[in-house]
């Protein structure tokens, strides 16, 4: 140390100097001196495991780790005590061997060196007859139905179990866990080949996914997916054919012109189920209704339904209301709108409520003006902005002015002066 500094006054938890080996400083030293070897202390050190619980740690453990309740501590402490889980032992809780534990550590010593691919192995023998089951036709239950040489089997994939081809990546046939024999042969969702499209001349499949069958146009070609269509609510993937995926494929499709304005009216399937679209008019086809064959006279009774409902509140913002006209004293657009507590005209921030007498749909403008102009009479509105704080004053306050010392006491020979003055 080269200098001691604040040091040299003070000394954390030392008042008075003591001259012992562990409060001493090493001596000033400088690179490249040479130390002498004096001493050499070889000493040996045990350490020990943590104390085990005792009834009353135990149970403080479980209020920090918030297990059970209280009332519920002293039935665990009996349960561990008469299951054998736990003996006493100079009162602290030591844990017992079960026989459970001893049966289960050798049956993993004998399968802890295996690997995974032989586990898979082991289990896809195991569950062959319940995953592939004899086929009617005595054909080979495991032979792939995409690609006809490959062998189906069970593989171990990111989110599970699957059935996939021994001939992968050539073949990327793959299906659920599940068991059972579907269309062609083929089990219930896997890859089924519905045809060759007449035109792009690529192959079209019936598959299933995640989020249910679909059918799909071809294969992906350098990370760029192929089309896909899902198949739409209560169609069962035996019904599709090679005509009816095509028509998926081809959604949206257009169902005729709007006799209004003459725009387009589509219909698809999108994220919640068919629909049809005119401009940024969305409606959802009923249960009677097929994306496939609705007609004009439909899809535009099914807009104009739409468009009779309104706008929808809360995700797609408030309602706008009806206009009423301008305000003929302050401007501005009069609205009267639909509130949670009733219909009520709007202007500027000010709402008036509709009485009882009146409606939406019958208020006119001066009725209107009247309602907001009463309800402004009483204090309704936007509320006048608060004037800005005055900054502080940087200047320093006067000094208090010194209290007055206190008088001091009369004394007695003043007392009988002051009863004759008032006897006077």
């Amino acid at each position: 140390m080269k200098f001691d500094g604040f040091l040299t006054l003070y000394h954390e938890d030392m008042d008075d100097p003591v001259d012992d080996d562990e409060s001493k400083r090493l001596p000033e030293m400088s690179a490249g001196e040479a130390l002498q070897k004096r001493k050499i202390d070889a000493s040996q050190h045990f350490t020990e495991p943590p104390p085990r619980y005792s009834e009353a740690s135990l149970v403080k453990r479980m209020e920090e780790l918030g297990i059970g309740r209280p009332s519920t501590y002293a039935s665990i402490l009996q349960v561990l005590k008469d299951r054998g889980y736990t003996r006493i032992d100079k009162k602290r809780l030591v844990p017992e061997d079960k026989d459970f534990w001893r049966d289960f550590t050798a049956a993993v010593g004998d399968i802890k060196e295996l690997r995974v691919t032989q586990v898979i192995d082991a289990l896809d023998e195991m569950l062959g007859p319940h995953l592939f089951p004899p086929r009617a036709d005595g054909t080979d239950p495991r032979k792939c139905p995409s690609c006809d040489t490959g062998r189906l089997s069970l593989k171990l994939g990111k989110f599970g179990g699957f059935i996939g081809c021994t001939n992968y990546p050539e073949c990327r046939y793959t299906r659920q866990f599940a068991a059972g024999n579907g269309a062609n042969g083929g089990p219930d969702g896997g890859m089924k080949k519905l045809g060759e499209d007449p035109v792009s001349g690529l192959e079209v499949t019936l598959r299933s996914g995640r989020f249910g069958p679909y059918v799909q146009l071809g294969e992906a070609v350098d990370g760029e997916k192929p089309k896909r269509a899902g198949l739409p609510k209560g169609v069962s993937p035996d019904d599709v054919d090679l005509d009816r995926a095509l028509a998926l494929l081809s959604l949206p499709r257009e169902v005729g012109k709007h006799p209004d304005d003459g725009e387009p009216i589509l219909a698809g399937i999108g994220r919640f189920g068919p629909y049809v679209q005119h401009g940024k008019v969305y409606a959802n086809l009923t249960a009677g209704d097929d994306v496939l064959s609705i007609g004009s006279n439909r899809a535009v009774t099914l807009i104009e339904e739409k468009k009779a409902k309104g706008p929808r509140k809360g995700r797609f913002g408030a309602d706008p209301g009806r206009p009423l006209g301008d305000h003929p004293d302050k401007g501005g657009t009069v609205v009267v709108k639909s509130g949670r507590y009733g219909p009520y005209a709007s202007h500027d921030g000010l709402n008036a409520t509709l009485p009882s007498d009146m409606t939406p749909e019958t208020i006119t403008l001066d009725q209107a003006v009247g309602l907001l102009d009463a309800r402004a009479a009483r204090g309704g509105g936007k509320k006048a902005p608060k004037a800005p704080a005055k900054p502080r004053s940087t200047a320093r306050k006067a000094p208090a002015k010194p209290k007055p010392a206190p008088k001091p006491p009369a004394s007695a020979e003043q007392k009988p002066l002051r009863k004759a003055k008032a006897a006077k």
